[in-house]
């Protein structure tokens, strides 16, 4: 495992590690207008880098508005253009329910939860 970005701010935490040539970004706190210039420019990165497959995930947001769920469509869009696989670790429902209300559950790529 390999840590490949790491940023802590005011309101949103961003941690990416490497595994199995999959890039995995956690996301932790509030992503919001304020902060998801963060997650653009973490997910540019890797991209740059030539990453095949990320992952983000959500479990550790705290916090998310519509500029937070508009920054998320934007990596899903970019990672299609660039040939990129993508997938969503759900949140908690406070997060997902701004997916469900959008309808969003159904466009973007989540994994689908299993039973623990």
């Amino acid at each position: 495992m390999m840590v490949v970005a790491s940023q802590a701010g005011r309101h949103l935490g961003v941690h990416g590690v490497r595994r199995d040539g999959v890039d995995t970004v956690v996301l932790s706190g509030e992503l919001d207008i304020a902060s998801y210039p963060r997650l653009e420019a973490t997910t540019r990165q890797l991209e740059a880098r030539g990453a095949r497959a990320i992952t983000l995930d959500l479990r550790e947001l705290k916090f998310m508005d519509l500029a937070g769920v508009r920054a998320i469509l934007e990596v899903h869009e970019r990672s299609e253009e660039h040939g990129c696989v993508l997938q969503l670790i759900p949140g908690p429902w406070q997060i997902q329910s701004l997916f469900e209300r959008t309808g969003l559950l159904k466009i973007l790529p989540f994994q689908q939860a299993t039973d623990g």
